[in-house]
């Protein structure tokens, strides 16, 4: 096990992850991988190039699960294990997802509100002028439902950004 962990350490580090041994060790190897530098890999990447460097191989017993906080997990079966072992261990492996894709989600999110926000001002606009009776008469809901979901995008945007404010990402570690 020993070994596993060492060389999952090392691929671990090659794609700009700190990985770090969790649990007890008894029935299986938990792992965290936690991207440390700025051009760290994507998650899968990180899982697949752990599996593949470990002795022997490993295989990766289904597709990721998504755990709390973003935490992406997989099962790795290391194929070069003792056949013999009373007890067949395995690779719990969570990789936390790099910051940036988050800030990346985030600026984009804020772009859309932006283009929504500015859209809606022109639309308003160019509503002012219409009369309030007649065909037009239902612009004022459409209006309120609009800009409801501008403020709806805007709450998002603004919980999406205090979330990271309470978990910033270390700008600059190794």
């Amino acid at each position: 096990r020993e070994e596993a962990i060492e060389v999952a350490r090392t691929a671990a580090h090659e794609c700009g992850y700190a990985l770090a041994v969790h649990g007890s060790m008894e029935r299986d190897v938990d792992l965290v991988a936690v991207p440390w530098v700025e051009a760290a890999e994507g998650p899968a990447y990180v899982a697949e190039t752990i599996s593949s460097a470990l002795p022997g191989g490993g295989h990766i017993n289904g597709p990721a699960e998504i755990k709390p906080h973003g935490r992406m997990a997989w099962s790795i079966i290391p194929l070069g294990r003792d056949p013999h072992d009373e007890h067949p261990w395995y690779i719990d492996l969570s990789v936390c997802m790099p910051m940036g894709d988050a800030f990346d989600a985030i600026q984009a999110a804020e772009a859309r509100e932006a283009a929504l926000r500015a859209a809606l001002v022109k639309a308003d606009h160019l509503l002012d002028g219409r009369p309030t009776t007649g065909p037009a008469k239902d612009d004022g809901a459409l209006r309120e439902v609009a800009w409801t979901r501008v403020e709806r995008a805007h709450d998002v945007t603004q919980a999406a950004l205090a979330a990271l404010a309470d978990n910033p990402s270390p700008e600059g570690e190794a």
